[in-house]
């Protein structure tokens, strides 16, 4: 069976996202993903595929660096010689060590109802903040901050009411999942 073209590990929180292009080749039957030096493994039928792209997800898995080796099948077993590509998984250890943009000043406006939220700067993987709170109306209202503003209005803030801000961060730019 002829090996795969080209594989792409993307990260993500406890998972990878493995895409696959894979050669025109009408025998291949089935594609074989190892990692954990071969203790973990994922089968996949490709004998009936529409496209020359796979996308699997590869989950649940621990945080760290992850070797995948990938084989593809013929219909009589056969395989191809072996595809190396390596991602990375982040968990609660990245979820750790994050730090929340920090909240530097509030003011209500006159008329009492509206909020302004001031901002710090945000940490590095730092993408915005999303934040919760009860509009005049009783009605939970959610927005969100991007990393490059350092102010936010709560139109119709409920005077005196709860506000939660949560940061959102992605450890790399294309990373599949946001931590909160």
């Amino acid at each position: 069976s002829s090996r795969l073209d080209t594989a792409i590990v993307v990260p993500g929180k406890d998972r990878v996202k493995l895409t696959m292009m894979l050669k025109s080749d009408p025998l291949m039957d089935k594609i074989n993903i190892y990692w954990n030096d071969r203790q973990d493994y994922m089968v996949i039928n490709a004998g009936d595929r529409k496209k020359d792209t796979i996308t699997v997800y590869l989950t649940p898995l621990s945080e760290g660096n992850y070797n995948f080796q990938v084989y593809t099948y013929d219909k009589k077993g056969h395989s191809s010689v072996v595809f190396n590509t390596s991602g990375e998984v982040y968990g609660d250890g990245y979820a750790s060590a994050l730090t929340a943009r920090p909240v530097k000043s509030a003011d209500q406006s006159s008329g009492g109802e509206d909020y302004v939220l001031y901002f710090g700067r945000p940490a590095q993987g730092d993408i915005g903040a999303r934040i919760k709170y009860q509009n005049n109306k009783g009605n939970a209202v959610t927005m969100y901050l991007s990393a490059d503003s350092a102010r936010i209005l709560l139109p119709d803030y409920q005077p005196n009411s709860p506000f939660t801000v949560e940061s959102m961060f992605k450890p790399e730019a294309d990373f599949i999942d946001t931590f909160f």
